[in-house]
């Protein structure tokens, strides 16, 4: 069993449960995410695979399988599957994106009178 008052900011936590939640929880449930948690996480790898999708393809599977069996670890068994079938549609689709050429930098000028450019 968990108490979740306990601890740093144990109170506010007790206290956004409301009373309907009791303060000791099993040590299982109190790891899975809640459905908006898992929703907030996979919306923030997305965000991280389309980055490195761009920036260094060559590292965006480990980081997928990381993170995809974070997920998994976080949510109940019964939505493994599903969470790993989305997760795999999703990287998917972010490889099919096309990437920025080199040629397809910025350019930043500070002063284009004098020539000066970024270091």
């Amino acid at each position: 069993m968990i108490n979740i008052a306990r601890g740093p900011g144990g109170a506010a936590v007790a206290a956004c449960c409301g009373p309907d939640v009791p303060p000791d929880v099993e040590e299982e449930d109190a790891m899975l995410f809640a459905v908006e948690e898992l929703e907030s996480e996979i919306c923030k790898l997305r965000g991280l695979l389309q980055m490195l999708h761009e920036d260094q393809p060559d590292v965006l599977e480990d980081v997928f399988e990381f993170h995809v069996g974070s997920l998994i670890s976080h949510a109940s068994p019964e939505h493994h599957a599903r969470i790993r079938a989305c997760a795999q549609e999703m990287l998917a689709a972010i490889q099919a994106l096309p990437r920025r050429r080199d040629d397809d930098t910025a350019d930043f000028r500070l002063m284009p009178a004098l020539g000066l450019r970024p270091a």
